[in-house]
């Protein structure tokens, strides 16, 4: 597959991140924001949903049992930005990638970074709070599924949420999600919730994340 993203391609990223029980009925997805140019009009809708799944639908993870987190990537893109496979020192957040942050604390540490990038390449990271190095290559017995399409691709990511601590509590599960996409010097970066200000986007802002499980504080401006 031959792969590489402009500045002017026509994309579409639909991110829904699903938490189902039984057959719920989807939540109505909202667009995310762009996080480098909050002033200007969205070129890329991206749009956010969550809901609770119990029992294993088997179509991602057959092995994984009880209540899990997943999240699901509709890119649209003529053009991808990624390799097929990465050096040593490379990581998906270096090209196209999509992105969930999730915590079942309300301070919002610990919390737990989970990458995917269209050739399903993955990387986990644990934050545990302000203070300590980033625990990188952490195991969270996530399960991952690429689907290339004609007009871009689908990543589907699955985390058991006992592997992050989760209470059962709807209200205690937070976090936020995001994609980069572009190549370098074009690099666009996209947040379901406002994220503060800085110099260089940074996605690093737990102080920002709010309940998975609604939609409402990103719906489009």
């Amino acid at each position: 597959m031959q792969v590489q993203l402009s500045f002017f391609s026509t994309l579409v990223v639909l991110l829904s991140a699903q938490l189902i029980v039984a057959l719920p009925a989807r939540a109505s997805p909202c667009l995310l924001g762009q996080v480098d140019r909050p002033e200007t009009p969205n070129l890329a809708p991206v749009a956010f949903s969550a809901q609770i799944r119990q029992e294993n639908g088997g179509d991602v993870a057959p092995d994984l049992r009880g209540e899990y987190f997943e999240a699901s990537f509709e890119v649209k893109t003529h053009d991808i930005n990624a390799k097929p496979i990465l050096g040593p020192k490379e990581y998906p957040y270096m090209y196209d990638v999509v992105e969930v942050f999730i915590s079942s604390s309300a301070k919002g540490y610990p919390y737990f970074e989970i990458e995917l990038s269209p050739f399903d390449q993955t990387f986990e990271v644990k934050i545990v709070d302000p203070h300590h190095p980033f625990i990188k290559n952490y195991h969270l017995e996530i399960s991952t599924l690429v689907t290339p399409r004609a007009n871009g691709w689908r990543g589907d990511i699955r985390v058991p949420l006992k592997s992050i601590g989760w209470d059962g509590q709807p209200e205690s599960l937070i976090g936020n999600a995001y994609s980069v996409l572009g190549r370098k010097g074009h690099r666009h970066y996209w947040s379901a919730f406002p994220l503060p200000q800085t110099k260089r986007p940074n996605f690093h802002q737990p102080q920002s994340f709010l309940n998975l499980l609604t939609c409402s504080p990103g719906e489009p401006k």
